[in-house]
């Protein structure tokens, strides 16, 4: 989602929808509970009115009642080599000493992260008194000491979000190469990954969005924003941004892909075809990405003489992806090629043991070719278990069973199909007639 560095690993969602560049966004290894809980421990016997968390921003409003004023994250992390408790103490004295310096409060965010809260009105200023503290604590033996700072006022977040901006920015500071970092655009960037990796895609949304507001001009913020939109299945405001990318970087080839996978949920294969032959030949990192498209999409049109080239091609470059296999057994399956298809969803499987779209293929096609039908109906069955939800994988294990006479269990699953979409109407209406 931010401009690629090295720092940053790009996640291609191969078989997918989208593509996106996301940040490397996992905060550093939190130390284990019972050193936060002694951590804490040791803190109050030496400081013994020491805040905590909401407490630490509701004491500072209360005592300053500021309209401008920040927030800094400090996270240290510890030498196994000392003691755990010695050093908490030692760093809030370091804290506890810049703090009253600069006329501000301190406490603990959480029982691993410290804060202090000060009135300042400079940029500079924050920034060189981040640098202190770094410089400070690294002087007394700390080696791995991350800040991250906040303002207020800031875009239309309250007073009290400013503890929670300043943890993002110390979870921007853990990507910095400086180790520490401000509230910016790039700090709601990385926010907006990390809640994308979760699959909360409202509050990804909201922190891209407030992340354009402080840079508009972000084209992969803006693609970012837009692979929300189209999760939401908003496409047409998808494309909007997407579109937005182009203008700005015509040779943006995740955009230019993301346009592509939104063609298509549009129903708009001609066009998405074009893009992704566009980003088959000029761009080698997503050859893949562009082959795999372009194999579906030929196949779904029937145009058979078409694919193979291109399954070739993507299962060459990742032999090991249960879903190119997969995408063969459908191709011969197709054609009636039968052992074949039955060959390529056995590799499937042997790549992903869980692959529920190969294991009711495979049992499918082991009843097309006459197999034993007990076979056919393990393989459909665990199809359905791993996705439960999908109603043609209910469908297929329903006619097994109502073929091996097992009526029962076959309206079970045609029902289940049905509730799932699928239309399995004619089959409920012959067993229920059969059986009542």
């Amino acid at each position: 989602m931010i401009e690629k560095k090295k720092d940053i690993s790009e996640n291609h969602n191969s078989a997918g929808r989208f593509i996106l560049c996301k940040t490397d966004c996992i905060r550093f290894a939190q130390d284990k509970e019972k050193q936060k809980i002694t951590c804490y421990n040791a803190l109050q016997e030496t400081f013994i009115n020491i805040l905590l968390g909401d407490e630490l921003i509701k004491y500072f409003l209360s005592r300053f009642n500021s309209e401008k004023f920040c927030a800094i994250a400090i996270k240290v992390d510890y030498d196994d080599n000392k003691d755990n408790d010695y050093q908490c103490v030692e760093i809030a004295k370091i804290i506890d000493k810049i703090s009253r310096e600069k006329n501000g409060l301190w406490g603990l965010i959480d029982p691993a992260v410290f804060g202090i809260i000060f009135e300042d009105k400079k940029t500079d200023n924050l920034e060189n008194v981040l640098k202190l503290i770094k410089r400070t604590l690294e002087k007394n033996g700390n080696k791995k000491i991350f800040a991250g700072a906040a303002f207020f006022p800031a875009l239309n977040y309250k007073k009290k979000n400013i503890i929670k901006n300043a943890l993002k920015a110390l979870d921007h500071a853990t990507l910095s190469e400086q180790k520490i970092a401000l509230f910016n655009s790039v700090t709601l960037n990385i926010s907006g990954d990390k809640y994308y990796e979760q699959n909360n895609i409202k509050k990804a949304k909201k922190e891209f969005e407030a992340a354009l507001k402080l840079n508009p001009s972000d084209i992969n913020i803006l693609n970012s924003l837009g692979v929300c939109y189209a999760i939401q299945e908003n496409y047409l405001k998808a494309l909007i941004l997407f579109e937005k990318v182009i203008e700005k970087s015509p040779n943006h080839t995740m955009a230019l892909y993301n346009i592509g996978m939104t063609d298509l949920m549009l129903n708009k294969k001609k066009e998405a075809l074009k893009r992704f032959c566009i980003i088959y030949k000029q761009n080698k990192n997503y050859l893949f990405e562009a082959a795999f498209q372009m194999a579906k999409i030929y196949m779904e049109n029937k145009e058979f003489e078409k694919v193979k080239p291109y399954l070739d091609k993507i299962i060459g470059l990742k032999p090991e992806k249960s879903i190119c296999h997969r995408l063969a057994g459908d191709y011969h399956f197709e054609l009636g090629n039968l052992d074949n298809a039955i060959n390529f969803y056995k590799k499937a499987i042997k790549y992903n043991p869980y692959d529920a779209a190969s294991l009711s293929a495979l049992g499918y096609s082991f009843d097309k070719k006459g197999e034993n039908i007990e076979i056919a109906i393990s393989f459909c069955k665990e199809g359905a278990v791993n996705s439960p939800e999908n109603g043609l994988y209910r469908h297929r294990l329903g006619k097994l069973y109502f073929k091996n006479k097992m009526f029962d269990k076959a309206l079970d699953e045609f029902v289940a199909a049905s509730n799932a979409g699928y239309d399995s109407s004619e089959y409920i209406k012959n067993i229920k007639n059969a059986l009542y």
